[in-house]
């Protein structure tokens, strides 16, 4: 039987090499297995062979599934999914994170990555737990050094890896840091 739970601590994360995850369409994190990083949504819990990929779900499945990720790093507050083009993974806005569903951690070019998301999901948190910088370099600069300090870092996609060190060199020239 499923149940909700924060997804995996920061220990965990350490210790995942890959595996697909798997969530019921109520956020309920089920299992990990497999040789991806990507998450699926099982239909049926009991047939983890009766799958879709996260992107081809509603978008009450999308945002169901990434609070309950956030819920893993302590962040209580809502998380939305929206259009917010092609130049962001995720935004913190109102007190709220919004997930890209443009960003290249989607589908169909996407891989559904655990680890892309929960390395955006780090970083807008970092932006709503310190508003005192808000929208400033500074803030950036913070808010991707956390991102390249957590465990989920490392097994992000190349692909986010590549945005994020780039964007923290970024900041860090350009605060002199």
């Amino acid at each position: 039987m499923a149940i909700n739970m924060p997804i995996i601590d920061e220990i965990e994360q350490q210790n995942y090499v890959g595996g697909t995850f798997y969530f019921d369409s109520y956020d309920n994190y089920l299992t990990q297995q497999g040789p991806s990083n990507d998450i699926k949504i099982a239909s049926d819990i009991n047939n983890l062979d009766s799958t879709t990929a996260l992107n081809d779900n509603p978008d009450e499945v999308l945002e169901a599934v990434f609070q309950s990720m956030a819920g893993g790093i302590g962040f209580s507050g809502d998380v939305e999914v929206e259009d917010l083009g092609h130049a962001k993974y995720g935004e913190a806005r109102n007190g709220k994170i919004i997930m890209n569903v443009l960003s290249p951690s989607f589908g169909p070019n996407g891989q559904n990555n655990f680890f892309d998301f929960m390395c955006t999901l780090i970083h807008e948190k970092h932006h709503l737990d310190s508003p005192h910088d808000a929208d400033s370099d500074e803030s950036e600069y913070y808010a991707y050094r956390a991102v390249l300090q957590s465990p989920a870092f490392s097994n992000a996609s190349d692909e986010y890896k590549t945005h994020a060190i780039n964007a923290f060199n970024h900041y860090r020239d350009k605060l002199g840091y």
